[in-house]
């Protein structure tokens, strides 16, 4: 599943320099962004009534997906 926002903007160039307390910070952003929508349900279970996954997750899932998109000789950067 895919879902986006400026939290993830340029996420495959700049993910893995992310430190943990930076990676905490950002995933504030979104309980936050989330709490004001569901003001009485737990964060997991908001992202589980959302669809959404935690933003580290997905990072790594759009950072892995862009690698491996980009390995395709028919990819534009071939």
């Amino acid at each position: 599943m895919t879902h986006s926002n400026a939290l993830e903007y340029a996420c495959p160039v700049c993910h893995h320099g992310l430190t943990k307390k930076l990676s905490k910070h950002i995933e504030r952003v979104q309980k936050r962004r989330l709490k004001l929508l569901y003001t009485s349900v737990s964060y997991s279970e908001v992202l589980n009534k959302s669809h959404l996954d935690r933003v580290d997750h997905h990072r790594d899932f759009i950072t892995q997906y862009m690698f491996t998109e980009s390995k395709d000789p028919k990819h534009p950067l071939h």
